[in-house]
C-alpha cells in the first residue's frame, strides 16, 4: 500500500515539469536546427534571444548551436543581452546569455570586451550567482570573451 503513493508521484512528476513549461515556443522547440537557424532570423533581435533561452532551457539536449545563429546579430545584439543580464535574477538564463556573447566575441560579429560598461555588467552578473556550477561556467565564458582572437 505504501508503493502506491510513491508510483502515483512518480508518473506525476514529469507531466507536472512537462505542463510547467510555457507553450508559446513550442512551434519553435520542435523544428529541426536549420530550421531554427532561418526562423530565429526572420524574428526582432528581443524575439530572437527569448526565441534562444526557450531552446536552452527546455530543449533537450539544447542546440548550443543557436548561440551562433543569435550572434550573427552583431551589435545589435549586445544591449539587449546586457538588459536581460541587469534584470534577470536566473542564473542558468544568464549563463546562457553570457555564452551568447562570448559566441558573438569568437565570431567576430559584436566588440563586446572593448566597452568597459559591458564587461562590468557581465562581471557583476557572475559574481552575483550562488550556485558555483553556473559560476564557473560563467566565469569561462567571460574568459572567452576577454581572449578571443
Amino acid at each position: 500500500m505504501r508503493t502506491l503513493p510513491l508510483l502515483v508521484f512518480a508518473v506525476l512528476l514529469p507531466v507536472g515539469c512537462w505542463l510547467e513549461r510555457p507553450r508559446e515556443h513550442d512551434w519553435f522547440l520542435a523544428l529541426d536546427p536549420s530550421q531554427q537557424a532561418l526562423a530565429l532570423a526572420r524574428q526582432p533581435v528581443e524575439a530572437q534571444i527569448d526565441l534562444y533561452l526557450a531552446e536552452m532551457l527546455y530543449g533537450h539536449p539544447p542546440r548550443l548551436r543557436l548561440a551562433d545563429a543569435l550572434a550573427e546579430n552583431g551589435p545589435l545584439l549586445v544591449d539587449p543581452v546586457l538588459a536581460r543580464l541587469r534584470a534577470d535574477d536566473d542564473e542558468l538564463v544568464d549563463v546562457h546569455l553570457i555564452y551568447a556573447l562570448a559566441r558573438a566575441q569568437e565570431l567576430k560579429r559584436a566588440d563586446v570586451r572593448s566597452d568597459s560598461n559591458n564587461m562590468r555588467v557581465i562581471e557583476e552578473a557572475v559574481t552575483s550567482m550562488v550556485d558555483p556550477r553556473w559560476r564557473e561556467i560563467a566565469r569561462r565564458d567571460v574568459q572567452r570573451i576577454r581572449n578571443a582572437p
